[in-house]
């Protein structure tokens, strides 16, 4: 598979970690993807997930990241239609994400997730450990579950939120926060900063005819 690779520390003027060399198309497909978000919901929720295959499994399953995509869209819509009948202030979302299949040292296939949410329909994940109905945590987990067609009790360790966090629209110097890196981005810079991770070119498999990459195109 053909792909630019792009080796500087900006692009378009934001951060990406200079330790790696990435895909240029991936870099314009998140870009695109944040920017629609915050056109739409100037206030959103990002969170990350990382999604694994029992450890008794050699290889992936095929298709599992588009069920799993799909099953977690129709448990949004499910979510916010029992609210409303609940008579319950209903906030509309889009669901905006990005993904990348990655392999471990020992080749272990595994996937990388990117959600984004309007943040007032979703302000928190909901409890991590003791996941519950109409929480995203459970929405995940069973949308994870179902798409890998594993039962709920087998799901531990499988499923890792590795960070969530609110973005806005407005790009103030004011809202400037040092990161672990030492820099100071606000809230666009640092969500671009850390979901350019998923372009980077290494831990990736070129060449075996399956998708590396995938995002929302509303």
């Amino acid at each position: 598979m053909y792909y630019e690779i792009y080796k500087y520390s900006k692009y378009l003027g934001l951060s990406v970690n200079s330790n790696h060399d990435f895909n240029e198309v991936y870099l314009r497909s998140v870009h695109k993807v944040l920017s629609s978000a915050l056109n739409e919901h100037p206030r959103t929720l990002m969170f990350h997930v990382v999604l694994r295959y029992p450890e008794n499994q050699l290889g992936g399953i095929e298709g599992s990241i588009s069920r799993f995509i799909n099953s977690f869209r129709e448990k949004i819509k499910a979510d916010c239609e029992r609210k409303t009948r609940l008579h319950k202030n209903v906030h509309r979302t889009s669901i905006r994400y990005v993904w990348c299949r990655e392999y471990s040292e020992s080749m272990k296939e595994h996937f990388h997730v990117f959600f984004l949410l309007n943040n007032d329909t979703y302000f928190r994940l909901g409890n991590y450990f003791s996941p519950k109905e109409g929480h995203l945590t459970w929405m995940v987990n069973t949308a994870w579950a179902s798409a890998i067609n594993i039962s709920w009790e087998n799901m531990p360790g499988l499923v890792e939120f590795a960070g969530c966090k609110t973005i806005n629209a407005r790009r103030i110097a004011s809202s400037h926060v040092k990161e672990r890196d030492g820099v100071l981005r606000d809230s666009f810079e640092s969500a671009f900063h850390w979901m350019s991770y998923l372009c980077k070119v290494a831990t990736k498999a070129y060449g075996d005819s399956v998708r590396n990459f995938g995002c929302s195109r509303n």
